[in-house]
């Protein structure tokens, strides 16, 4: 059958590239798109002055592409910590499709404002 979603690294070696390409697809399955249609997400940094035609190998991987929006941002980052006047600030997402950077941002920004790791470990609820 189909996938119905998907997670692809195009290697920054294999495309002679300072930067990896991500595809992140997901499909009518999670409810986001008509029956038997899909969305994809395609980033990267920026290296050339033609951002969309450094895209290229992963819209080829995608096949016809029945509408297509094209945005650049640029990456921002904090100019401190936060500890000083207690405005905590974290950086702009990055072109990763899966979001592990900016996971560990948060989790570092905890610490900074708590002092201590986040327990994310769910226990099981105790039974009367």
């Amino acid at each position: 059958g189909p996938a119905y979603s998907c997670q692809i690294i195009m290697p920054q070696k294999q495309l002679k590239r300072k930067n990896d390409i991500y595809v992140m697809m997901v499909s009518w399955a999670h409810n986001i798109a008509a029956q038997d249609k899909y969305v994809a997400i395609v980033s990267t940094v920026v290296e050339t002055s033609d951002p969309e035609k450094e895209l290229e190998p992963a819209y080829k991987l995608l096949g016809k592409i029945h509408e297509k929006f094209v945005s650049v941002s640029d990456l921002r980052v904090p100019v401190d910590n936060g500890t000083g006047d207690n405005v905590f600030v974290t950086a702009s997402y990055d072109p990763t499709s899966h979001f592990e950077d900016a996971s560990s941002e948060v989790l570092q920004m905890w610490k900074t404002i708590i002092g201590e790791d986040l327990d994310l470990t769910v226990l099981p609820e105790e039974d009367d």
